[in-house]
Order: structure tokens, then sequence, then C-alpha cells
């Protein structure tokens, strides 16, 4: 059995994923901030499982949406992160929903 060319790249450009991302400065010492602003667009299958993004759209492929990062160093080795994801996922399957998720990190090194 011979695959077309044709065929192949129609296959191929039916999954793919588009990113885009910005970010301001790095919380590293103390009294430093940080923001981020991440844009993805995974569509359904783009990537193996393994390696998507396990906070993102539940962790499977078919999702898109904007994540909104900022982080604050304290003193003494403490930083504050937050994340915010807003999104939809499950387009491809025709189940089209809402997925929004908070999510703050305390760091501590010494």
């Amino acid at each position: 059995m011979r695959i077309d060319e044709p065929v192949l790249s129609d296959t191929v450009r039916q999954f793919r994923q588009e990113c885009g991302a910005f970010r301001f400065r790095q919380a590293f010492d103390m009294g430093t901030w940080n923001v981020a602003y991440v844009y993805q667009d995974l569509e359904a299958n783009a990537v193996v499982g393994a390696f998507t993004d396990s906070d993102f759209a539940g962790g499977t492929s078919d999702g898109s949406g904007h994540t909104l990062r900022a982080g604050y160093s304290f003193p003494r080795g403490w930083r504050l992160a937050l994340r915010y994801i807003i999104g939809e996922r499950g387009e491809a399957a025709g189940n089209l929903r809402d997925y929004n998720r908070l999510m703050v990190d305390v760091n501590f090194s010494y």
C-alpha cells in the first residue's frame, strides 16, 4: 500500500500546536517580582499525552486558552507564585466546555 504525499500532508496539518509567550523579569532575589503570559492552542492528538502540560486543559490535548503568571520573592528564602489558566477544552470531541484553574505555590529555599 502506497501513501500519497498530499494525503500525508493533509493529515499532518490536522494536528498542530500553537503557542506564544511573554515574560517580564524573574523573581529570584528578595523583593523582586515577575509576570508572564502564555497562549496555547493544542489540537486533539497533536502530541503524545506524556508531553502535554498536566495543568493546562486538564492534562489532555484538545484545549486552548491563556495562562497568566505572577511571582514575588520575600525575605529569608520565601517565594509566592500564582498561575491562572483561562481556557476551553473538548472542541474536537464535540463537548466544548470552559476550563479555569487558579494555582498558588509557596516555595521556600535555604
